[in-house]
């Protein structure tokens, strides 16, 4: 059987003597066993590094500052024919590092047999202490196309949702509605309770708040 892991489940099951007060304190025990005996094959996702290892408070800062390395470069081949690259890559030293709690937690679900399934992103940055470990990687796993494809399926159905980088979109769209119907609106969207307040259109231009960008990871281009 392989399972992926949720954050929320993967950092307490590693350690399930430091959450005897959980709930499922049992399970997280079960689970663990399981894994370590190799009856349940355990993934966790390298989003826990390269987002959720980012402090809350400083993740808008980060992301704000995420601006990939563009590389051109133009080639003559004679008889004015020219080949132009562009090459994308992620700025990998604007990450800040897992942190030393991520760290102990995923040297010990390491230890019991768990891999990492990458988030095929472009030119997103990757703590070194996954990027320079490509060995903690379930290889055969991500290396396929049909797993990046599903990846892509996935993100889909969760921006489709409304969630995630949806909110931003649909928040967008509610500014654009109230508009087009009023001509003027004020009222709240709250994926977050700091985010999209108060936002006013006037006299026929909109005020755009919370523009979302797309995460671009390491994927050379060429043309």
């Amino acid at each position: 059987m392989r399972v992926t892991f949720d954050t929320n489940v993967w950092n307490r099951m590693v350690f399930p003597e430091r959450h005897v007060n959980n709930p499922n304190y049992l399970s997280l025990g079960q689970i663990k066993n399981a894994i370590r005996s190799g009856q349940v094959r355990g993934f966790i996702s390298e989003g826990f590094g390269t987002v959720e290892a980012v402090r809350r408070e400083n993740r808008a800062k980060f992301h704000a500052q995420n601006v990939p390395k563009v590389e051109v470069t133009n080639k003559s081949h004679g008889n004015g024919l020219n080949c132009m690259t562009i090459e994308i890559k992620a700025n990998h030293s604007l990450h800040p590092g897992i942190g030393e709690e991520f760290d102990e937690e995923l040297n010990e679900a390491l230890a019991i047999g768990i891999e990492l399934l990458t988030t095929p992103y472009i030119g997103l940055p990757v703590p070194d202490r996954l990027r320079n470990n490509p060995h903690i990687y379930a290889e055969e796993v991500f290396a396929t196309a049909d797993y990046n494809e599903r990846f892509g399926d996935v993100v889909r159905t969760i921006v489709d949702r409304g969630v995630g980088e949806g909110c931003f979109w649909l928040s967008r769209k509610s500014l654009l509605r109230a508009w087009m119907v009023h001509g003027r609106t004020d009222y709240q969207i709250a994926p977050s309770s700091t985010a999209f307040m108060n936002t006013r259109a006037h006299q026929g231009s909109a005020r755009k708040r919370g523009k979302s960008r797309r995460h671009l990871r390491n994927q050379p281009m060429a043309t």
